[in-house]
């Protein structure tokens, strides 16, 4: 059994569309073709028409609005794919690398089962730090972090919202990933209830800005949303909100994690 977080099954009653990338040349490469420095050329050229497009500009403005009123030292990203050989990944590497050089961030960390010698040397000559253990997107923050999240399983996210269940360090989050609106609205409350608890809970919390999809191809970034949760809007530090809360304890129905 894999120990990452991939799709194992999926309920009959879902009704998910396939991504289906029409507008993008997809060609997937073996281990075996692999080739660094042709790889980190195709990356320059994707940063240079992310950089130039619309869909960046404006995704960087509204990223603004929220890391100006927090220090941000650190992006974690979690399950992007394996950048070595899908062109999809690589476009979500290169926005991220273009954040965290427009707001100087120090520290930017990849972790996803995925991940073979290939893209860790690949990670590696960009100075990207490649993680080893598998923790579910059970990360506990102690300062303001970006967790981008590239279409990751829901429950990903739900741990990690477990896992900073309290006043203090749930406002250190900042979420680049599926709109929480949008899996509200996809997926019924009794399946949401056993598998995204405090997705659920904190949504009508969440400050959330939809990040306009209007790159040229449109099935890489679709449906991403910038979540924060600034402690204005958050429950009182003494709140029952905080502490009368369930484990997470995922249902087969629904399943989309597997466990490390």
């Amino acid at each position: 059994m894999s120990d990452g977080f991939i799709l194992v099954t999926k309920s009959k009653r879902s009704n998910k569309k396939s991504r289906k990338f029409k507008n993008i040349n997809i060609v997937q490469q073996s281990s075996d073709d692999f080739n660094l420095d042709k790889a980190i050329k195709q990356l320059e050229n994707i940063k240079f028409d992310l950089q130039t497009s619309d869909f960046c500009a404006k995704a960087l403005i509204q990223l603004e609005e929220v890391i100006n009123q927090q220090s941000v030292k650190e992006i974690i990203c979690l399950g992007i794919g394996k950048i070595s050989e899908d062109i999809i990944a690589r476009h979500q590497l290169e926005l991220i690398a273009i954040i965290k050089e427009k707001f100087q961030i120090e520290s930017i960390k990849f972790y996803d089962p995925v991940f073979d010698q290939n893209d860790k040397l690949l990670l590696d000559s960009f100075k990207f730090e490649v993680l080893l253990e598998n923790k579910e997107g059970k990360y506990r923050v102690e300062h303001p972090t970006i967790f981008y999240l590239p279409h990751c399983p829901k429950q990903i996210t739900n741990n990690l919202l477990y896992s900073n269940w309290n006043f203090e360090e749930l406002k250190n989050l900042i979420l680049i990933c599926n709109s929480f609106k949008s899996i509200k609205e996809a997926t019924p409350e009794r399946f949401l209830r056993p598998n995204a608890h405090f997705l659920l809970e904190i949504s009508s919390f969440t400050k959330e800005l939809e990040i306009s999809n209007t790159f040229k191809f449109s099935d890489i970034f679709n449906d991403f949303s910038i979540h924060s949760f600034p402690s204005k809007t958050l429950p009182d530090q003494s709140s029952n909100f905080w502490t009368d809360q369930p484990k997470p304890n995922y249902s087969l129905e629904d399943l989309e994690l597997v466990k490390a």
